[in-house]
């Protein structure tokens, strides 16, 4: 690794909030377990840290879906279990939906509702979902919904809160100290300033007004219905942090490499094939998405809306990890990830030929 590859980075971030399209950047480069470079910068002291908590956004779906293989492992939650066996008097349309189904974007439920509008509780979120009246959208069209009704299955079946659920099958095993559902009462959370336009946008198209609100208060989750689910639904609410998320897609290095760990290399493999063009937790590389070209074909990512992604390289053991917090939810984020990428694909380059 030389100085002029790893100041390139730096100075990709201090540019990206410099032009106002995030309030705050963290980036982190690995391979495996070895860190190679870690930086951010923010337009407020503190600065943000390794440690810096991040509101985690879509970036929770990764997480939810890693979960989802630990129970279906342990014959707790079966992916294959349709949801007329966890709820036996669901509309006859909803019965038919296999919990893997909802993970991969394959229900054909609506990509997004606001249930903080149309519902009292998340009580009533579970009968709307199950009542088959949010059918009627496309076969592998992108869906929070199925993550959201997945995380009430978990709920259901294993009678504790998703942030329970999450905590004792997944953070805990896994070491990851410091994620967390929201609301997180801490001083170390990168504030977001990001506020609802973009659902208030959204619920606009389909006939519906919510109250416009400014940027959430430091520590609250972004999105509205993983606030009105309790700051965690399976789709979104999770903060964490960079450390934790090096660890978490070393859990799957070392799975995918047939090394000892939580999950089975069996169900991660096939998590990662493409079912009707979608995977499960995880998006493949895109070049014209937040990878870009600098990642090889077989990588696997996410994103989340906030600003934070992560994307794992199998064939370079390659981990980058950039967390920000979008000022505005119409700006595309995807031109600075992929410059990111490029220049921490230029970090794990050098590092190769000097080692």
């Amino acid at each position: 690794m030389t100085a002029d590859s790893s100041s390139g980075v730096l100075k990709h971030l201090r540019h990206w909030v410099g032009s106002g399209e995030v309030t705050t950047a963290f980036g982190l480069v690995a391979r495996g377990p070895s860190v190679l470079w870690q930086g951010g910068i923010s337009v407020r002291d503190p600065q943000p840290q390794a440690s810096t908590l991040f509101d985690l956004a879509s970036l929770t779906k990764p997480h939810v879906a890693t979960l989802a293989l630990l129970l279906d492992q342990r014959g707790v939650l079966d992916l294959a279990e349709p949801l007329g066996s966890v709820w036996p008097d669901c509309d006859s349309r909803m019965a038919r939906i296999t919990l893997e189904e909802l993970l991969r974007h394959r229900s054909r439920l609506q990509a997004w509702h606001p249930f903080y509008k149309t519902c009292r509780s998340p009580r009533d979120v579970e009968a709307k979902l199950l009542s088959g009246e949010l059918l009627g959208g496309r076969l592998g069209v992108y869906c929070d919904l199925g993550y959201i009704l997945w995380g009430l299955a978990a709920e259901t079946r294993l009678q504790a809160s998703l942030g329970e659920i999450f905590e004792m099958h997944l953070a805990r095993p896994m070491s990851l100290a410091r994620i967390r559902s929201g609301p997180v009462a801490r001083g170390d959370v990168a504030p977001c300033e990001c506020g609802n336009a973009k659902e208030v946008e959204l619920a606009q198209a389909m006939g519906l007004e919510i109250e416009p609100r400014s940027g959430p208060r430091r520590g609250r989750v972004q999105d509205g219905n993983a606030g009105f689910l309790g700051s965690l639904g399976g789709h979104a609410g999770l903060f964490g942090c960079a450390t934790d998320l090096l660890r978490f897609a070393n859990h799957w290095l070392t799975t995918l490499a047939g090394g000892d760990s939580l999950l089975r290399r069996k169900g991660a493999t096939a998590a990662l094939a493409a079912v009707g063009g979608r995977r499960l937790g995880w998006t493949a590389r895109l070049i014209r998405g937040s990878a870009g070209r600098s990642l090889s074909p077989s990588s696997f990512g996410h994103v989340g809306f906030t600003g934070t992604s992560l994307w794992i390289d199998p064939e370079t053991e390659a981990v980058m990890i950039l967390l920000a917090h979008r000022r505005s939810p119409f700006s595309n984020l995807n031109v600075s990830r992929r410059r990111f990428h490029r220049l921490a694909a230029d970090l794990i380059a050098h590092s190769s030929a000097g080692a």
